[in-house]
């Protein structure tokens, strides 16, 4: 079903729709603000299946599901600064993008911070340094965000409209907030090889762990199949780890998403989000 506002003016065989008389825009949509205290910034996270419209018509999902990832990896790089002198003028970097400044603004940044905010309530104890303007470790120039964290980490956020503004420092995670808003592979290519920090976190065998991660839903012609996924047989290039089929096999994904989703998301939404009836 297709609904089709403000269509007065678009020939049809048919007799033509009668012209709008409604004067409230079809671009705005009300919302309720309930106080909840002083706090040092402020930020927008919504409810239900927290996806919302950009003002060019971007569907806006999966942020959340990035945002847990970053707090879960940065706790993974807990420990590297002993035995080093350099921790403190030199932290490490996992770097967080998206193709567009307001994308970020909008999105990705609240969900982040919001994302420390409940691991700081899990784990009983900060994780953030006592930096910054307002002592939480936040630095929030436009161009220049980032996110001084407890244990010698930086999370810094930038956005990447074109190949140039790719990654330029060396950083030990690369995390892409809706991939599918980038046009050019140039710019995730050129950044996957700044990925190199030899600082960052171990695994047991003495390799460092792989701290890159994307989300998005992907046009199957889209580049970044191609990047991650072998165009003969269809599965993921060696180590690589693709969810695409189904939320219900997304292990970031907290319980409390699903409960949203089952109470305030369409069946569409259902059918396609959580059970992987993907086009």
């Amino acid at each position: 079903r297709v609904s089709i506002s403000g269509a007065s003016a678009i020939p049809a065989r048919l007799r033509p729709p009668a012209p709008r008389k409604q004067a409230k825009s079809v671009l705005h949509t009300g919302f309720h603000v309930e106080y909840s205290g002083h706090a040092p910034w402020v930020g927008f996270v919504l409810d239900g299946d927290q996806r919302f419209l950009l003002g060019d018509f971007t569907v806006t999902h999966n942020s959340k599901v990035l945002a847990e990832r970053i707090v879960k990896d940065h706790s993974m790089h807990d420990g590297w600064w002993k035995d080093r002198i350099e921790f403190n003028t030199q932290p490490l970097i996992l770097m967080v993008g998206a193709a567009h400044e307001a994308y970020l603004a909008e999105n990705t940044v609240p969900l982040l911070r919001a994302a420390i905010d409940s691991a700081e309530d899990r784990a009983g104890r900060r994780l953030r340094k006592r930096t910054g303007r307002n002592r939480d470790g936040w630095y929030g120039s436009v161009g220049h965000r980032y996110q001084d964290m407890a244990n010698c980490t930086q999370i810094h956020i930038k956005s990447f409209p074109t190949k140039e503004n790719a990654v330029a420092v060396t950083v030990a995670g690369l995390y892409f907030d809706e991939i599918t808003m980038f046009s050019d592979p140039e710019i995730w290519r050129r950044s996957l090889q700044r990925v190199r920090d030899p600082r960052a976190g171990k695994r047991p065998s003495g390799k460092t762990w792989d701290f890159v991660a994307c989300v998005g839903t992907p046009e199957e012609d889209h580049w970044i199949r191609d990047a991650l996924m072998d165009a003969e047989t269809g599965e993921p290039f060696p180590g690589v780890n693709i969810i695409m089929d189904s939320s219900l096999n997304n292990p970031l994904l907290p319980d409390s998403w699903f409960i949203n989703a089952g109470r305030h998301s369409s069946e569409i939404f259902k059918r396609m989000q959580i059970m992987g009836e993907w086009v």
